[in-house]
Order: structure tokens, then sequence, then C-alpha cells
């Protein structure tokens, strides 16, 4: 049985152009990155989330660019602080 999704598909996949970063300021003098795939027209929005140790561009442009491109869905990847 195949896992449903898998990171080292990922890492292997070819790479992809990766939105330059904007930065949001929270108010403490901290900035923090978000990198954000818009479409032209979009039909809904999304805000992902990464896990511990990761950062807006690792991983998740392959997945923040499909949905952007094939259904339309402004998708944005904010950096945690940590």
């Amino acid at each position: 049985m195949q896992a449903p999704f898998s990171l080292d598909a990922v890492r292997s996949a070819p790479r992809i152009p990766v939105p330059g970063p904007s930065y949001l300021d929270p108010g403490d003098g901290t900035a923090l990155a978000i990198r954000s795939y818009r479409p032209p027209t979009p039909i809904a929005s999304l805000v992902f989330l990464h896990g511990g140790g990761a950062h807006s561009g690792a991983t998740y442009p392959h997945l923040a660019t499909a949905l952007s491109r094939d259904h339309a869905i402004a998708v944005h990847t904010p950096d945690l602080r940590g």
C-alpha cells in the first residue's frame, strides 16, 4: 500500500519557483516572513501553517503552487516564531 503523502517524493520532485517573501510586523520589532501564491482570480484563500523545524519555503511550494494554479486558491505560508 502506498502512503498518501511522501516527503521523499516532494524532496525528489523538480524544483519550482518559490515566491520571495514579504514581511509582516507583529509590533514587537521581529519581522515575520510570508510567501503568497496568488492566482489571477482566487475563489478562496488558505493559510497553510508549517510544522516545527520548517519554514514557509520548505516542502510547501509544490502544494501551494498546485492549489493556486489548478484550483484558483490563494495560498499563504507564513513563517512562525521559533
